[in-house]
């Protein structure tokens, strides 16, 4: 992730934005679509904090091991 750019973030919402007044979605799709939606960082705190928590997971994912010859 680059550093925080409010007109690419509007532009994601834009693009979201797009999906969601669609007729032609599910009700799964359009709960999908609405949280994504709702959770784009329109703020450059909040978009640093997911950085963050995804630099988080990503470094716990690279802990993970699989023993897979055990059984």
């Amino acid at each position: 992730m680059g550093p925080y750019d409010e007109m690419k973030q509007l532009e994601r919402k834009a693009n979201v934005l797009a999906i969601l007044q669609r007729n032609d979605l599910s009700a799964w799709a359009r709960n999908y679509w609405g949280v994504v939606f709702d959770t784009i960082a329109t703020s450059e705190k909040r978009y640093n904090a997911r950085v963050e928590s995804n630099q988080i997971i990503e470094g716990m994912k690279a802990d993970f091991a699989v023993y897979d010859d055990i059984i």
